[in-house]
């Protein structure tokens, strides 16, 4: 389970999940909103799923052929 880090200094944090996906750990539901929603407008290549929670956002990527 995340810590309460990001809450307390209203930073992002990007956590590791696995080799294929990474969580972003959010102070609140709305940054939560407002993140998933600038990376479905902006999809970076090989994304190819997010997946919000209450304070999180997992990005699961692809990353083979995109550099």
């Amino acid at each position: 389970m995340p810590s309460s880090d990001a809450a307390a200094t209203n930073t992002p944090r990007v956590l590791p999940y696995g080799d294929q996906a990474f969580l972003v750990e959010l102070a609140t539901s709305h940054d939560v909103v407002m993140f998933a929603d600038a990376l479905r407008d902006h999809t970076p290549a090989g994304v190819t799923e997010l997946v919000p929670a209450a304070r999180t956002v997992l990005v699961r990527h692809d990353l083979r052929g995109t550099a």
